[in-house]
């Protein structure tokens, strides 16, 4: 073994995991807190600013733009989530506010591409309701309402289970890690 090896392990050994209940505390904390960012972001600026004759002008001009806007304001608050993580903060307000942060397997700070990339999968079954929702019958018109019916109830089971054992996962792994923190080599600890 290799001594950076050893370093890497001791590091690992020191590291004191946070557990399923302190995770969700701090996820319920967070959801408020980002709603209430979202709703500022959304309804506050979209709504009232639209109102204003610019905004009227742009609208008229340019529908593309306001639209991009839309879009951009609704992802501010999973960028801002990102950024949270991989920010010398380790954490969102939620993990701050009950002393937890992540971290890669030795304890530093994780990437903006490796914080992007955990938050997605965490969230992928979530986009794929959205898939369901918007986009099945559309894809799959040619088969009959019956099976349409069966995939629609498939991908529904899939998107409830599959995320709901990836955070069961917190509770029952040695390192408290879910899916997605074992995809993308994450722990959360205490601070």
């Amino acid at each position: 073994m290799s001594s950076s090896t050893v370093v890497s392990q001791e590091l690992y050994l020191d590291l004191e995991y946070a557990n399923f209940w302190l995770r969700i505390a701090a996820t319920l904390a967070d959801v408020v807190v980002f709603w209430a960012i979202k709703f500022v972001t959304e309804w506050v600026l979209l709504e009232k600013l639209y109102f204003l004759d610019l905004m009227r002008a742009v609208a008229e001009i340019s529908p593309l733009i306001v639209y991009t806007s839309t879009i951009l304001l609704g992802m501010f608050p999973y960028l801002l989530i990102i950024w949270f993580n991989s920010s010398k903060y380790q954490g969102t307000p939620g993990k701050l506010l009950v002393g937890i942060k992540i971290t890669d397997m030795n304890g530093e700070r994780i990437s903006f591409w490796r914080s992007l990339g955990r938050h997605y999968v965490m969230n992928l079954f979530s986009f794929l309701m959205l898939f369901r929702a918007f986009k099945l019958e559309v894809l799959l018109s040619g088969l009959s309402t019956l099976m349409l019916d069966i995939v629609g109830i498939i991908i529904f089971i899939l998107c409830i289970l599959l995320p709901v054992i990836g955070y069961l996962m917190i509770a029952f792994t040695a390192r408290k890690q879910g899916i997605h923190d074992k995809l993308f080599g994450t722990v959360v600890v205490k601070r």
